[in-house]
């Protein structure tokens, strides 16, 4: 997964990054409180071209996996990339 951030001025994205911590124990609360990333998980998102998306709807944060073209568009949609 890419750790580039495509729209860093968004206010999601501020906020994502400011609390990930939280994040990340929310997602593993919701997993049943354990779960193991081994390095080879991590290798292999490295080349497989997804990125996530974050998107505050009135029933929460709603976090997505997208291809590299969809982050493109949705971060020109919101102002983070150049048209």
């Amino acid at each position: 997964m890419s750790a580039r951030e495509l729209n860093p001025n968004h206010p999601m994205t501020t906020a994502l990054r400011e609390h990930w911590m939280k994040m990340a124990a929310l997602l593993v609360a919701k997993q049943g409180g354990h779960v193991v990333i081994t390095s080879d998980d991590i290798a292999s998102l490295g080349d497989c071209g997804l990125f996530l998306t974050m998107r505050e709807l009135p029933d929460g944060i709603h976090l997505r996996l997208v291809d590299e073209a969809t982050a493109h568009q949705l971060a020109r949609k919101e102002g983070g990339l150049p048209a």
